[in-house]
């Protein structure tokens, strides 16, 4: 989304899924069940924190989200998102411009836990989106 802020280079829409608004506001807790079971299921090839350099100072993803506008923004998170928690979504949702939508997942994880637990619904949903906000190929 920040990156996206500075170079929409052919972009027309864009699904974001268990974003926070801010780094340094992650309310990982890492001791709750749900985490622990979020970090063990997340062990498949491909998946992890991306976080970048520990010693860079990020961006805020709140203080970028307005720049996207008018660009179709989808937010998917779930209410049960033990590493960033759904208020974030909330909040970037409500910074940015229309055309968006907010897609809470009732019990839903984190990020690819919510594709991994109902992945019907998860595509069902970003396929309406993409369908919705893009041109006919």
């Amino acid at each position: 989304m920040n990156a996206l802020s500075h170079h929409r280079d052919g972009v027309r829409s864009l699904v974001v899924v268990s974003a926070p608004c801010a780094f340094e506001e992650i309310e990982f807790k890492w001791w709750t069940p749900e985490a622990l079971r979020t970090g063990v299921d997340g062990l498949e090839p491909g998946a992890g924190c991306r976080p970048g350099s520990v010693w860079l100072k990020k961006e805020r993803p709140l203080d970028h989200i307005a720049r996207l506008s008018p660009m179709p923004v989808l937010f998917v998170h779930g209410t049960r998102d033990a590493i960033v928690g759904v208020e974030h979504s909330r909040r970037l949702y409500a910074a940015a411009s229309e055309p968006k939508r907010l897609e809470i997942i009732e019990g839903g994880s984190h990020a690819e836990a919510l594709f991994r637990d109902d992945p019907k619904r998860f595509l069902r949903v970003v396929s309406a989106w993409l369908s919705a906000t893009l041109p006919p190929a």
